[in-house]
């Protein structure tokens, strides 16, 4: 894959990749999802399975709420692996859409190492409030505990707790 192509031939202008990409993640970190997609999707008319374009359009398309959009390109990406990709980001989606039994399914796929991060203990904690399983949801959040709680953690886990004590 050339990173610089030149479509002089069509009347097209040089399409710089690398030069994409920065823009790309100057989107994410201004928080531009919509940008961001235009960005990805110019990429992706080049270099049209660069798997770090794909799994950006993933993440863009998440952050915009097209949940079902980004399942099908997850489901896209690993029938092209040949196994399951994005399981979080499947989860996450799943969870998103209120399919709370299957995101829990989607996140036991996953390593040991990976369900013990702060991120999966978040997710399995606020499907377990959600299925008002509060007990498992404070126990859930209690394991994922850290020194950089963030506010939004402390207040979902007083939520918790608070359902716990009044049951």
């Amino acid at each position: 894959l050339h990173l610089t192509q030149t479509m002089a031939s069509k009347g097209q202008v040089e399409v710089n990749i690398p030069l994409l990409f920065s823009q790309l993640q100057l989107a994410g970190e201004d928080g531009d999802y919509d940008w961001g997609l235009e960005l990805v999707d110019k990429i992706l008319k080049i270099a049209l399975d660069d798997q770090d374009a794909l799994m950006c359009k993933v993440i863009c398309l998440i952050q915009v709420t097209e949940y079902k959009d980004a399942l099908k390109l997850i489901e896209r990406l690993s029938k092209q692996a040949g196994k399951q990709v994005c399981l979080y980001e499947k989860a996450y989606c799943q969870y998103k859409q209120e399919k709370y039994e299957m995101s829990l399914r989607t996140l036991e796929k996953l390593t040991e190492e990976e369900k013990s991060s702060t991120r999966v203990l978040d997710l399995i904690a606020q499907i377990y409030y959600r299925c008002e399983k509060y007990q498992l949801s404070a126990e859930t959040f209690q394991k994922g505990r850290s020194n950089e709680d963030s506010q939004e953690r402390a207040a979902n886990m007083a939520a918790a707790l608070s359902y716990c004590d009044s049951t």
